[in-house]
C-alpha cells in the first residue's frame, strides 16, 4: 500500500514498513499502558529513553523530575482526549505546554515530545530531528521571526505535520485497520509520524524496495570513506557512493536488485 502526501511526496510499501517498526519496536514504548493525565510521574520520563531522548545521565533525568510542575499545570489545560484532527484546536495551550518543558534544561522539541506523545497520542506526535527537519522541507506556514522559541517553531511544525495527516487521513486509518495491526493499536498521529521517520532517518530501518520489494535495503554513504565506513561497506552494512552522482545522489540502495532511489534532505 502506497501513501501520498499532500506535500508532493510518496511513500511506497508503507503497510509493511508500517508492520515491521511495530514488530520490532511497539512492546517497550507505544505497547506501555501509561496513563492519560496532567501528572508526569518518573516512570513517563523514563520510558522516553525507549524512544532514544537522551536522557542519558541521572543529572538529566532529575532536571526533568525537578522542573515538571509547570509543565503538568500547562498540560492539564489540554484535555486528554484532544486530537490533532479536532477542528478547534488551542495552539496557545499547546505552545505554553512546549514552552514550559522546553524552559527546562536538557528538554528540548525530542525530549518534550516523546514524554508528552504517550501523555497525549493524538494529539502530539514525536517531534524529533528527523520529523522537524522533513516538517521544514514541506511547511507552507509563514516563517516566524528571528529569535522565536523553541516551543514556537514545534507548533509551526506540527501545524504543518496536521496539513499532511488531514490530507492523507483515510489511507492512515486503513494502515490502522490492517489485520496484522489489530495487536499494535497506534493513534492515527504516531502512525503518520513512524512512517515519516522511516522514510527520512539516515540508517534505512524498516525500508523496503520499491522496485522488488526486498527488505534488504542499505543506506548510501557519499564521501572519503574512513576504516569504519570501509568495515560496515565490506559487512555490506552500508553502500559507499559515487562521488560524481553527487547532482542527483540516491540515499537507499537494495542488495538484492540494486535499485537506488531517495534524495538527501
Amino acid at each position: 500500500m502506497n501513501i501520498r502526501l499532500c506535500s508532493g511526496d510518496e511513500i511506497f510499501n508503507a503497510d509493511r514498513k508500517l508492520i515491521r517498526f511495530v514488530q520490532s519496536e511497539y512492546e517497550l514504548y507505544d505497547g506501555v499502558v501509561t496513563p492519560q493525565d496532567s501528572t508526569l510521574s518518573l516512570f513517563d520520563i523514563l520510558l522516553s529513553i525507549m524512544m532514544n531522548s537522551r536522557l542519558d545521565t541521572a543529572s538529566k533525568v532529575q532536571s526533568i523530575w525537578k522542573n515538571k510542575t509547570p509543565v503538568e499545570k500547562a498540560l492539564s489545560h489540554i484535555p486528554a482526549d484532544m486530537s490533532l484532527q479536532d477542528e478547534h484546536l488551542s495552539w496557545e495551550n499547546l505552545e505554553a505546554l512546549f514552552k514550559a518543558f522546553c524552559d527546562i534544561p536538557w528538554a528540548g522539541a525530542a525530549v518534550s515530545s516523546k514524554i508528552l506523545h504517550k501523555k497525549r497520542p493524538k494529539l502530539i506526535p514525536i517531534y524529533d530531528s528527523v520529523i522537524a527537519i522533513y516538517i521544514n522541507t514541506c511547511s507552507t506556514e509563514a516563517p516566524l521571526p528571528r529569535g522565536s522559541s523553541e516551543a514556537a517553531h514545534m507548533v509551526r511544525g506540527i501545524k504543518c505535520f496536521r496539513n499532511l495527516l488531514l490530507g492523507s487521513l483515510d489511507d492512515v486509518e486503513r494502515l490502522r485497520g490492517l489485520p496484522e495491526m489489530s495487536r499494535f493499536p497506534l493513534s492515527a498521529v504516531r502512525v503518520l509520524e513512524v512512517l515519516l521517520w522511516i522514510e527520512n532517518e539516515g540508517n534505512a530501518y524498516y525500508q523496503v524496495c520499491p522496485q522488488c520489494h526486498s527488505e534488504k535495503v542499505i543506506p548510501i554513504t557519499y564521501g572519503s570513506p574512513t576504516p569504519r565506513l570501509l568495515r560496515l561497506a565490506a559487512a555490506v552494512k552500508i553502500k559507499l557512493g559515487d562521488e560524481s552522482r553527487l547532482p542527483n545522489r540516491p540515499r537507499l540502495h537494495c542488495t538484492h536488485c540494486l535499485n537506488e532511489w531517495g534524495e538527501f534532505r
